[in-house]
């Protein structure tokens, strides 16, 4: 998939703090704000997931844990 230009205004200071990150590697510009704009919405997409097992599991501790105490009490490492 090829890349489609576009124009994006940002801060002349921001600007330069990307040009001295970039300098001396093997990317510019374009491939660090591509990797930000990435990061970024992995993370959103990580806290919409982390928002929907909140609202699920929310207020459900006791109930959850006497589901999984037994599962997890046979797991333990037996004494010496």
């Amino acid at each position: 998939m090829s890349n489609q230009a576009i124009q994006v205004s940002i801060d002349p200071t921001l600007l330069s703090e990307i040009d001295r990150h970039c300098q001396g590697r093997r990317r510019g510009r374009s491939a660090f704000i591509r990797q930000a704009v990435r990061t970024c919405l992995d993370l959103e997409r990580s806290r919409q997931i982390d928002g929907a097992y909140r609202r699920g599991y929310g207020g459900r501790a006791d109930e959850i844990w006497n589901e999984m105490a037994p599962l997890l009490e046979g797991q333990r490492w037996p004494a010496e």
